[in-house]
């Protein structure tokens, strides 16, 4: 008989992880299938909540906008990078199950759309219960870092003190990272109930085993 993870209901805050991770990882550490989602937002918002899991204790959220640089006579684009920075803390966990804890964790419930971090069931322009560990592809360094210089420099070369901040606080954490996670594209009807939001849309998760942290880069524009 396959162990199952148990847990008790109890009202949800930041460091709590929704109980989608039990779920997520029993049925993908033992094998099982994720649930079909369903397409009520009333049934998809009823989600319970659990005793503290010391996976991943969120750090911090660094923001890049480069609205904030001279660009002189070129554009900005309206474009930005969200970071969201975790401790991880259960290092038996192997990369499947980190991403699982993310996925399941309050700070994923983002939409970048500056509404910020609700308790709803959305990430980004997609239904969060679209979303799975296999949703991401492993992608090495330097393919990583081209996702975002790419789509940084799209419209010609960015100012040296933007470009600095990304070699530090971008490309550098990439490159470190011991493994990197690029999300996938998801099927249309995947988009949840105002998505899609943005024109290009980039999402790397990159786990750093010797540093125990996790970071979530978010790639995007208004």
């Amino acid at each position: 008989m396959r162990p199952v993870l148990t847990h008790r209901l109890i009202p949800v805050d930041d460091s709590q992880h929704a109980v989608l991770l039990i779920d997520m990882l029993n049925q993908f550490t033992h094998g099982g299938t994720i649930s079909a989602p369903t397409d009520n937002v009333a049934s998809r918002s009823t989600m319970t909540t659990m005793e503290p899991v010391p996976t991943l204790v969120h750090r911090d959220s660094p923001f890049i906008n480069f609205r904030d640089f001279d660009f002189g006579e070129g554009s900005h684009g309206c474009r930005w990078i969200d970071t969201k920075r975790f401790q991880l803390s259960a290092e038996s966990l192997d990369d499947r199950e980190v991403l699982a804890a993310l996925i399941a964790h309050p700070q994923f419930r983002d939409t970048y759309d500056g509404a910020g971090v609700q308790d709803w069931p959305r990430h980004g322009q997609w239904w969060l219960d679209r979303i799975t560990p296999d949703a991401y592809d492993i992608v090495d360094a330097e393919p990583a870092v081209d996702v975002v210089h790419s789509w940084a420099t799209q419209h010609g070369d960015v100012p040296e003190s933007l470009a600095s901040r990304l070699r530090q606080e971008v490309y550098t954490v990439i490159r470190k990272a011991t493994s990197r996670y690029l999300l996938g594209q998801l099927p249309e009807d995947a988009f949840h109930d105002y998505g899609p939001l943005h024109i290009d849309y980039h999402e790397l998760a990159l786990i750093d085993r010797p540093a125990a942290t996790l970071t979530l880069l978010v790639a995007a524009d208004d």
